[in-house]
């Protein structure tokens, strides 16, 4: 979470009543934005939330037209480097030790029809994610080829290997607490049961 260097917000609840800017209302970034202020003595239900592309985010915060953003790479360090911005504070930790930000997906009938292809693609993510896993240094150009972030100062996230339920539902359940989504429900009724073996 980035705030202005020379400002006064230091924590959570400091941002009562700000302006936080995020990619898309009710994205990823909202979640975890709300989720961190509420754990770190705020009150989320009091933030404006308004659409800033991420490329801009930087130089808004400098400027004082949002209160606070979270800046992910390339933008994290183009950010610091420009010293009119700081980081207070990392928002995916209020979701959890694990989550899943993100999964493949397609519909039941294409499963039906195609259950070779869904197991070719899902042998061949796995392997994928585990040779990246375990060769930072090979992938690190492909990494920077289609980022445009310096393969030294890139951070790597771990790929996932298995689909792990729980890591998923974490964010479910936090999206119904704010209201993102009507209701809670299992994540369980979402997954091809061949993507847990």
């Amino acid at each position: 979470m980035f705030v202005r260097a020379d400002g006064p917000v230091k924590t959570g609840a400091d941002l009562n009543g700000k302006t936080i800017a995020v990619q898309s209302l009710n994205d990823f970034f909202t979640l975890a934005s709300r989720a961190w202020i509420d754990k770190n003595g705020g009150d989320s239900s009091t933030i404006r939330f308004t659409e800033v592309p991420m490329a801009g985010l930087g130089a808004a915060i400098a400027a004082g037209r949002i209160d606070a953003a979270i800046l992910i790479e390339p933008f994290y360090h183009e950010a610091l480097a420009g010293g009119q911005v700081r980081v207070i504070g990392n928002p995916n930790v209020a979701l959890g030790p694990h989550f899943m930000q993100s999964v493949w997906f397609t519909s039941n009938d294409y499963v039906a029809k195609h259950p070779d292809v869904i197991g070719r693609f899902i042998r061949a993510m796995r392997e994928s994610a585990a040779y990246a896993n375990a060769h930072h240094a090979e992938t690190a150009p492909l990494l920077a080829k289609f980022t445009g972030v310096d393969a030294t100062d890139a951070v790597r996230i771990p790929q996932g290997v298995r689909f792990d339920p729980p890591q998923l539902q974490v964010l479910i359940d936090l999206q119904a607490k704010y209201k993102m989504i009507p209701a809670s429900f299992d994540v369980r009724d979402l997954i091809y049961p061949p993507a847990l073996r």
